[in-house]
């Protein structure tokens, strides 16, 4: 058994950045593909390098990202024990780069966001705010049936 959190990432620039090509390849003018590894001709914008770059992590070592889908969700609860290294050496790839790794835990109140550029983390915990009595809001109690 382990400790489950539900997960999710999101990643914005920091400082706007040109997009970058989408191979590394000297490609002829005019070309829609490129003749060496068959990749479309392009630009990929951070969103694009990000999610990419994701895959390639999950793929070179399941044990990584396996918490995030590459579009930084993830529907079901799971455990990541490692996820501040994991997430601390994949924000040095992308250093121009805020990401923002939100988790809510299995115990009540176990919410929090970790923000990671390049290599550094700041956590924060959520806060319940409860505002302040007002006698003029009250107003009659209803009773609830049981059951509901």
């Amino acid at each position: 058994m382990g400790y489950l959190t539900r997960y999710s990432l999101e990643w914005k620039s920091l400082k706007p950045t040109a997009p970058v090509p989408n191979c590394p390849h000297d490609v002829p003018k005019g070309a829609k593909f490129c003749p060496e590894c068959g990749i479309q001709v392009g630009v990929l914008g951070i969103y694009d390098l990000v999610s990419n770059a994701i895959k390639e992590a999950k793929d070179e070592n399941p044990d990584n990202f396996y918490a995030i889908d590459p579009d930084g969700g993830r529907t079901e609860a799971c455990k990541w024990y490692e996820h501040e290294k994991d997430m601390a050496e994949f924000s040095r790839k992308f250093p121009k780069v805020l990401f923002t790794l939100k988790g809510e835990g299995e115990e009540s109140g176990d919410i929090w966001a970790k923000y990671f550029v390049n290599g550094k983390m700041q956590v924060e915990k959520a806060r319940v705010i409860f505002g302040e009595f007002n006698p003029a809001l009250l107003g009659e109690a209803k009773p609830v049936p049981h059951g509901t």
